[in-house]
């Protein structure tokens, strides 16, 4: 399947898509980040997380604990520290504190 593809593709979709992915992998300005091992990691995207949790929190419908939205992005954004979720919910333009450790999104409609 995969051979098919490649076969079938133009020289500039080929260009495209292969600078699409570099972009996701490797961020904004090609940056990579050490990790505690010492290995070099990639950057994760501008924003990914936090529109992530967004995402989650819409859908939600309700407040949520940060364990409860580290656990549903997950899946989605892979593995992050715990200090990037909570540097992310400070964001008071789409975040609101409900209690300590509890979140929701910010209502505008009012």
């Amino acid at each position: 399947m995969f051979d098919y593809v490649l076969e079938n593709l133009s020289a500039t979709a080929l260009r495209k898509a292969r600078n699409s992915v570099e972009s996701t992998v490797y961020g904004r300005h090609g940056g990579s980040v050490a990790s505690s091992q010492g290995e070099r990691q990639a950057r994760r995207p501008h924003n990914e997380l936090k529109t992530a949790m967004r995402t989650f929190l819409a859908t939600h419908g309700k407040p949520a604990s940060i364990s409860e939205i580290a656990a549903a992005v997950q899946p989605l954004v892979g593995v992050a520290p715990s200090s990037s979720y909570r540097s992310a919910l400070q964001d008071g333009r789409y975040f609101e504190r409900v209690s300590r450790g509890v979140f929701r999104l910010r209502d505008y409609s009012s």
